[in-house]
């Protein structure tokens, strides 16, 4: 019986740590590519803020420069936008990429619990077996 249960919370440990091994993998995963996402977003909007400054630079025409301008802040918007829609695309993956996780688990810890209860209730009932034996020769031999 004893073994039965340290068997059960052996694997209930086992199973946790798997559980908590996945999360934390796929958090890492997760904030890999939004920072890859990011990264990426800086350097083009550096690099397109650069360009620009060469342009205007060599740019004598203030109703040029003002048009180039609102075509960088354009553009580096868009791809703000576009990055923002990216990251919110990722996030609601990794959401239900968890929730998979969190439903594994659950079940898992439901079962186990059931289970502890089903060799507690064994456990009981052997040891009252056993008791009332112990009671009945004690009776018997008084």
């Amino acid at each position: 019986m004893q073994n039965e249960m340290m068997d059960l919370m052996k694997t209930f440990n086992e199973n946790s740590m798997t559980t908590a091994q996945r999360m934390a993998e796929l958090n890492i995963k997760t904030f890999e590519a939004l920072g890859a996402k990011q990264s990426e977003l800086f350097k083009s909007c550096f690099e397109s803020a650069q360009k620009s400054a060469e342009t205007f630079a060599n740019t004598k025409d203030v109703k040029e420069l003002v048009e180039l301008q609102k075509t960088t802040v354009s553009e580096c918007n868009g791809k703000w936008l576009s990055n923002v829609r990216e990251a919110v695309e990722t996030l609601n993956g990794v959401r239900e990429e968890m929730a998979g996780i969190y439903e594994e688990a659950r079940t898992y810890a439901s079962d186990s619990a059931e289970k502890a209860s089903e060799l507690s209730q064994k456990a009981v009932e052997e040891n009252m077996e056993k008791v009332t034996e112990l009671a009945s020769k004690a009776t018997k031999a008084a």
